[in-house]
């Protein structure tokens, strides 16, 4: 499976998906560049009747792909979140 979990931080866990990343590269995220991640779940909306987007959230940089995700899991425990999706 394309989930990892990564015990980060004060033992918070942050959940970081690369399976719409893979399905996109046909391999594993790598390399240095640009990395952009969706950080939080989509929540379905009642009142419009869809889910909700979730942004990506750019690292800004030439950043290897471990620095950017370790980033985006400081980024989501901020924002006290627990699942990150890379950006295909």
């Amino acid at each position: 499976m394309a989930k990892k979990r990564h015990r980060v931080g004060k033992g918070a866990r942050v959940e970081v998906s690369t399976s719409e990343y893979e399905s996109t590269h046909g391999h594993k995220p790598r390399g240095v560049g640009t990395w952009g991640f969706e950080i939080g779940r989509p929540m379905w909306n009642a009142e419009a009747g869809r889910r909700d987007v979730v942004r990506p959230t750019w690292i800004p940089g030439d950043k290897s792909y471990s620095e950017a995700r370790r980033a985006a899991e400081r980024i989501a425990r901020e924002r006290d979140v627990d699942f990150v999706n890379v950006c295909p």
